[in-house]
């Protein structure tokens, strides 16, 4: 009696906790499998839930195209995956350890309706290719815009596992190559036991994290159930007999193919034949951990990034796929497609000090030369004195301002102007040898980018200087110009103003120097 009393409360209490867990929709991880959960119900039902983040898929580890985020009513409570922007778009995750039986099949998504194919397929182990069962998403306007960075579980499939002998493995896949992806959040599936198929499934599948979605209509029903009996690969010896190379190439091809960045893809191809090239030493196809490594060591040192024998082993198990010590071409894409990524990025910085580096030089030279001619000639300054008219892109301009071109210290400002004509007319014909202009007291961008600077000959100007690239790095800053060894003699000047991003033009003063002797 004692002892039954004892089985008696042992049995009470597994009763509870169990009641426990299906109340709070408790996880339990599935020993042996990578990410796959018994998720209980409050119907006390077990189902089987599996998170999409355990897995890889194409672009998945670039965050350009795919972003770890926490969502609010997370079922597994960890940071789930957004599709921020991609046409490759091809989430995949393996649900594990299976039971024989009918299950109904509900994906935790979110944030938008996409158009997209569903795949299921048999998984028998890492090379193993089977066939898929594949069909279109439910045509259904999902509330998620009422329900934005939220997940909602909705009905995919029913699955079809009757006849399958012991646990079995689905590969789960979403699948879209012509429509542009985007904001699109992914969490995983659920697989709930089939109890009856007398009566159609609901379309939405609630769980306790989802009591703050709004707009859903918990009972309503599919319209028809869509079964999905996965099949195993029935032309196994077709598949044995084919050389493993190409069917390696084909591989490879496609996710060359995949890859929408031209500029990527011929670094690329470079990048794999010269690898190949260099260091498949016994020109078998294939980098043996040696020739992976003296190929790591050098790529890295092209990225100047140190690596050491831990992430040579740690990347050569990621890439070993098949654990047979030797890598192809597609198994190492991933790592190449970062290192070619790493690259292009370094070589654009490297372009961008360049152009800075450039630039300080000709800021140097512009400071230099000024300098220069200002120690020549700075007792030489001419008093101009005439008058002034000034054209913007066509149209003669109001007067007002332009004398203080002529004025130390004054200002000159035009706004919303890409272009301007500055003529001068002396009182008297004057001989000069060095131009100049000074920049005004605020506002850069208002600076001149290019000056062309013509004298009167005749009845035409003619060109005597033309300087672009202009750069000023200080307030009321002077710029010289000798156009050449000998003086001009002139009653006009024409100055031809460009702004570099069209917002105005300004300007302190116009001077002009005469040799001294």
């Amino acid at each position: 009696m004692f002892k039954d009393s004892k089985a008696i409360q042992a049995g009470i209490e597994r009763d509870k906790e169990f009641k426990d867990k299906c109340a709070r929709n408790s996880l339990d991880i599935i020993k042996g499998t990578k990410s796959s959960y018994r998720l209980y119900t409050k119907d006390e039902v077990i189902c089987i839930a599996t998170a999409a983040s355990g897995f890889t898929w194409d672009y998945q580890l670039q965050s350009h195209f795919w972003m770890l985020c926490q969502i609010e009513n997370s079922l597994f409570g960890k940071k789930l995956y957004k599709c921020v922007d991609v046409w490759w778009f091809n989430p995949k995750w393996r649900i594990e350890k299976i039971p024989p039986g009918v299950y109904h099949v509900y994906l935790r998504h979110g944030n938008k309706n996409i158009s997209v194919q569903y795949r299921f397929s048999h998984y028998q182990g890492v090379g193993f290719k089977a066939d898929q069962s594949e069909l279109p998403s439910s045509i259904v306007n999902i509330p998620f815009d009422k329900n934005q960075n939220r997940l909602i579980n909705t009905y995919v499939a029913t699955l079809d596992l009757s006849e399958a002998e012991g646990l079995t493995n689905i590969v789960f896949e979403l699948f879209s190559q012509i429509n542009l992806i985007r904001n699109y959040l992914v969490e995983g599936s659920i697989l709930v036991p089939v109890q009856s198929l007398e009566q159609l499934p609901n379309f939405y599948f609630k769980l306790e994290v989802d009591t703050s979605l709004v707009d859903i209509d918990w009972d309503q029903k599919v319209q028809e159930i869509q079964y999905v009996i996965p099949k195993i690969h029935q032309n196994k010896n077709e598949d044995n007999e084919k050389d493993p190379s190409d069917q390696e190439k084909v591989e490879f091809d496609d996710m060359i193919a995949k890859e929408s960045n031209k500029a990527i893809v011929e670094r690329l191809k470079d990048m794999y034949t010269e690898t190949w090239e260099k260091f498949d030493e016994n020109r078998n196809g294939y980098l043996d951990k040696q020739e992976f490594r003296n190929c790591l060591k050098e790529l890295f040192g092209k990225l100047k990034y140190p690596i050491d024998e831990a992430k040579v082993e740690q990347y050569f198990k990621k890439s070993d796929t098949y654990q047979s010590g030797q890598i192809s071409k597609s198994q190492i894409h991933w790592l190449f497609e970062q290192i070619i990524t790493l690259l292009m990025k370094k070589e654009e910085q490297q372009k961008e000090q360049e152009k800075i580096n450039k630039k300080e030089l000709e800021l140097k030279a512009q400071n230099d030369s000024t300098h220069s001619l200002e120690d020549q000639y700075y007792d030489g300054k001419i008093k101009i004195k005439g008058s002034i008219k000034v054209q913007c892109e066509g149209k003669q301009l109001p007067a007002h301002q332009a004398e203080n071109l002529i004025q130390k210290d004054g200002k000159w400002s035009i706004e919303a102007c890409a272009e301007a004509s500055i003529i001068i007319n002396f009182e008297e014909e004057i001989e000069f040898m060095v131009f100049g202009i000074k920049s005004a007291d605020d506002a850069p961008k208002m600076d001149p980018a290019s000056i062309k600077l013509s004298v009167m000959k005749g009845e035409q100007f003619e060109v005597i200087l033309s300087k672009d690239n202009l750069m000023f790095d200080e307030r009321f800053q002077n710029r010289l110009f000798k156009p050449n060894e000998h003086a001009f003699q002139t009653t006009q000047l024409k100055i031809d103003l460009c702004s570099a991003i069209g917002e105005g033009l300004q300007l302190s003063e116009i001077m002009l120097y005469k040799q001294v002797k």
